[in-house]
C-alpha cells in the first residue's frame, strides 16, 4: 500500500487540515489458467460473505468486521465477495490493509424480470460502485448480480447490454455473476453459489474461466 498525503497549510505553516488517500498498483487477468494477479495464479478460498449477527443484525459494524477478518485469517481464508451488496468503504479499507482480495457485488438479487426501467437503474447501480471502489486494489472484479433468471430469454441481452457497460466503465478488473445452476456462458469469469444445506449436490462456490 501506498498512500498520498494532501496538507492544507495557512500563515506561519500552520496545518489546518490532512487529508491522506491510501492505494496499490496491481494487475488482474483472467485467462486459459485461471485468474491471474500481478502474473501469477490466484486461487481463491474465501467465502460469500455475509453481515449478519445475532446481536446487531445485518449492516456495518465496526467490531463485527475485524472479528469476521481475524476468522478468515485463523481458517486460512483469503477473499470474499460481498454478498449480496456493497459492503462499507471501512471494509474494503480494511481488506486493502490486510491483503484479503474481493469480489464487489452490486445489490441485484434474485432478477427475474428484465424490464428497460431496471436496466437503466442497473446500469446507473454499476457506475455508482466502480466510482466509488475502483481505487481499491483489494476489490480485483465486479460481480453485477445474485442468482438472476438468466435462462430467461431475455436475460443475455439484458446482462449483455451490464456486463459491456461495465467492462467500459473499468476494462482492468473481470466482471462476473454468481448463478445458481443456469446461463454461465456470458463473461469469462463464472461464480456458482452452493451450498449444502440449500442446494441438492453438495459443491462449494468456485470461480471457473469460461473459453
Amino acid at each position: 500500500m501506498r498512500a498520498l498525503q494532501i496538507t492544507l497549510r495557512g500563515s506561519e505553516a500552520r496545518v489546518y487540515d490532512v487529508y491522506r488517500q491510501y492505494f496499490g498498483i496491481r494487475t488482474v487477468a483472467v485467462d486459459s489458467r485461471g485468474l491471474q494477479i500481478n502474473g501469477k495464479p490466484f486461487y481463491f478460498l474465501g467465502f460469500g460473505k455475509h453481515e449478519d449477527f445475532h446481536i446487531f443484525g445485518r449492516g456495518f459494524n465496526l467490531p463485527v468486521m475485524v472479528k469476521d477478518f481475524n476468522l478468515m485469517n485463523w481458517i486460512g481464508g483469503n477473499s470474499f465477495r460481498t454478498s449480496h451488496y456493497p459492503y462499507a468503504e471501512e471494509v474494503l479499507e480494511y481488506a486493502d490493509q490486510h491483503g484479503i482480495v474481493v469480489i464487489d457485488e452490486s445489490p441485484a438479487v434474485g432478477l427475474h424480470e428484465f424490464p428497460k426501467k431496471t436496466l437503466e437503474h442497473h446500469l446507473r447501480v454499476m457506475e455508482e460502485l466502480i466510482e466509488r471502489d475502483r481505487n481499491h486494489p483489494s476489490v480485483i472484479m465486479w460481480s453485477v448480480a445474485n442468482e438472476p433468471k438468466s435462462t430467461d430469454e431475455n436475460a443475455r441481452e439484458y446482462f449483455g447490454r451490464v456486463i459491456n457497460h461495465t467492462r467500459a466503465l473499468d476494462p482492468t478488473r473481470p466482471v462476473t455473476f454468481v448463478i445458481g445452476g443456469s446461463n454461465a456462458s456470458l463473461d469469462k469469469a463464472v461464480n456458482i453459489n452452493f451450498a449444502p444445506t440449500v442446494y441438492r449436490t453438495r459443491r462449494i462456490e468456485l470461480l471457473l474461466p469460461v473459453e
